[in-house]
């Protein structure tokens, strides 16, 4: 793991925000560049739903102020379940209209795609369904409440420096400030660090073996690391019946 990567993940441990310089900025997706070569997709028409959803969404916002961006979407689609028959037809006309057209377009641009394009693509949709499932994957383990792992004592020491609430920006800019006289300190200087580290990280585990055998007899088994998902298995299997 880079050192950018590392002192970026120790700070998301301890809460502070995802705001980085965009220079500091890594490409995630490798298909980024292939896309590049590729001439751009036909643009497939919204839904029925999603153009009454982008005409009423403004004015609810604006008659539930306090309601969250997810409830503003529940209030949405009761008053799409409620329309009239004839009001809701006039979308979902507007929608078949236009999907002819696109089949037109999009029959003509895929037999314009050359064997390189189809090939690019391939991969194009390989690389955003691993994306997706990994999203899927951090989705579900805050979901069920996975321990996360504290941050190193390096870490903690560059906070310490570091307002609380700043930006992610100013946390790169302590860890290069500050990293020449972490390394300078002396044991006892670093020492505190250490110790909150030690203790934080024996109670992270603890905590962690407990959540992963809840995870376990739940049928979770994709959400437990490989060695503890094997070693569960083997004991399961080598366990004397009781029967």
């Amino acid at each position: 793991m880079s050192a950018f990567k590392w002192i970026t993940n120790g700070l998301k441990n301890l809460g502070v925000g995802s705001t980085v310089p965009q220079g500091l900025l890594q490409s995630r997706l490798a298909g980024t560049l292939a896309a590049t070569s590729i001439p751009p997709k036909p643009k497939r028409p919204m839904t029925a739903y999603f153009r009454f959803l982008n005409e009423v969404r403004l004015d609810t916002a604006n008659n539930h102020p306090k309601l969250k961006p997810t409830e503003i979407m529940k209030v949405i689609g009761k008053k799409w379940e409620q329309l009239d028959g004839p009001v809701k037809q006039k979308y979902v006309l507007s929608f078949q209209k236009e999907m002819g057209s696109y089949n037109e377009v999009m029959e003509k641009y895929l037999k314009s795609l050359t064997p390189e394009h189809r090939s690019a693509l391939d991969q194009l949709k390989i690389e955003k369904q691993l994306e997706k499932e990994k999203k899927d994957k951090k989705r579900r383990l805050n979901e069920l409440g996975k321990p996360k792992k504290p941050a190193s004592a390096f870490i903690q020491f560059i906070q310490s420096k570091v307002s609380p609430g700043s930006p992610m920006e100013a946390h790169m800019n302590a860890a290069k400030e500050f990293s020449p006289k972490w390394k300078a300190m002396s044991d006892s200087e670093k020492a505190p660090f250490l110790s909150k580290y030690i203790k934080q990280f024996d109670e992270y585990q603890t905590a962690l073996l407990k959540w992963e055998n809840e995870m376990l007899k739940k049928g979770n088994d994709d959400l437990v690391r490989t060695k503890k998902f094997t070693k569960s298995k083997t004991k399961l299997a080598t366990k004397p019946s009781t029967k």
